[in-house]
């Protein structure tokens, strides 16, 4: 199988995700009711094999105003690194070293969550030419 061609990173585009930012997603905060956490982990620097940004700071603070538009608030646990394999499509590529920023936000428990942050992963895997944007969902209750 012939190597795939790497892609060229862009800037995040916010405007991809207006068909989805629907009303409905804001989560009902201290009614006890379930609610689905979303923690999206976004590369802004490659740290080994070679060291190069990735995501800028305009595009991390343009997501942060998003996801706070569209869900009325979000959390910002300290960034760390992390270490894997960052494209499946390429299993013999070898692990890279990231610098990560988190994003955890509380949304309805409701499809149009899930359909809002899959066209979130794929807007930031096109803008940053990853192949893989970690999105976790977790069912939660707030008291």
């Amino acid at each position: 199988m012939g190597k795939r061609k790497r892609r060229e990173q862009r800037p995040f585009n916010p405007r991809a995700l207006q068909k989805f930012a629907v009303p409905e997603l804001y989560p009902r905060v201290g009614s006890g009711s379930p609610v689905y956490r979303y923690t999206v982990v976004v590369p802004f620097e490659q740290l080994r094999p070679t060291k190069k940004p990735k995501a800028t700071l305009q595009d991390l603070e343009e997501l942060e105003q998003l996801l706070i538009r569209d869900f009325a608030g979000l959390a910002t646990p300290p960034s760390c690194p992390g270490y894997g394999l960052r494209d499946p499509g390429q299993p013999h590529d070898k692990p890279e070293m990231n610098y990560n920023a988190y994003y955890v936000v509380y949304a309805a428990p409701i499809r149009e969550s899930d359909h809002y942050f899959r066209a979130l992963q794929i807007e930031l895997q096109e803008a940053l030419a990853e192949g893989v944007i970690l999105i976790e969902r977790q069912e939660v209750y707030l008291v």
